[in-house]
């Protein structure tokens, strides 16, 4: 395990020192624009029914919950993504090749580069969510209800420990495509379809899905076929295949 925390531990850095790491927030903040201006006139119209401040407050707490279900996932997919170009530029730079000769297994390889991968992205994603949370109490939430909005408990649990989880096995399938395949920006352009659409998948769901958390189980759902599917694409994951496809 300290092997692989220490392959980790580089990419991680490598997630700070990347500038589209400070770029993405901007994305994240005008792809959240919608739930946050849908908030006002949700609750205004609330208001000018005469609802009482319980009654504002069980609205706000409702919409928080789903904005918890679905953000912090968006955010840290993103986020992560940003990461996963990092083997890339070091397959096409052909600087992957001294970590082969190392006593790492290419299993531990692969391991610790998908764990800092995602543990960049969660950071990222998580910290990002907390700052524009914060920001929509107490610029949108506060000012019409008079306190501040406390979530349910299980949202909460889905973005600290389900969604990295999640964000880990979307991860771990990419980059194990990565260093299978010739051309590792075929990896990107399948990490891109994954993120479009899981992105169109939530959105689409926030106008079905009910009970909001609902999203537990289809997010329990998504790791279940992820897990399916990395066991069959993994099993391709040898020595040989790495270094031939690094040698296009």
């Amino acid at each position: 395990m300290y092997e692989i925390w220490v392959v980790a531990r580089n990419d991680i850095r490598k997630t700070f020192r990347d500038r589209s790491t400070y770029y993405f927030p901007i994305l994240m903040v005008v792809w959240s624009l919608s739930y946050i201006l849908g908030y006002s006139p949700a609750i205004n119209a609330l208001i000018s029914q005469g609802a009482s401040p319980q009654a504002l407050y069980e609205a706000s707490r409702s919409y928080f919950d789903t904005v918890i279900y679905l953000w912090p996932l968006v955010y840290c997919l993103f986020g992560a993504g940003i990461g996963s170009n990092a083997l890339i530029l070091e397959k096409t730079g052909r600087n992957f090749e001294p970590l082969m000769v190392t006593p790492l297994s290419i299993r531990q390889i692969w391991a610790g580069k998908s764990l800092g991968t995602s543990v960049g992205g969660v950071i990222v994603g998580l910290g990002l969510f907390l700052i524009v949370f914060l920001g929509m109490s107490l610029g949108e939430v506060i000012p019409k209800t008079g306190v501040f909005v406390v979530p349910d408990v299980l949202p909460i649990i889905t973005a600290i420990i389900i969604v990295p989880i999640l964000v880990l096995g979307v991860i771990l399938l990419i980059t194990c495509i990565q260093l299978i395949i010739a051309n590792p920006r075929t990896a990107m352009v399948i990490f891109i379809f994954i993120l479009v659409g899981i992105l169109i998948g939530i959105t689409f769901a926030t106008f079905y899905v009910k009970n909001p958390s609902y999203f537990i189980l289809i997010y329990l759902g998504l790791i279940v076929i992820l897990g399916i599917v990395l066991y069959l694409v993994s099993r391709n994951l040898t020595p040989e295949k790495v270094v031939l496809s690094s040698k296009g």
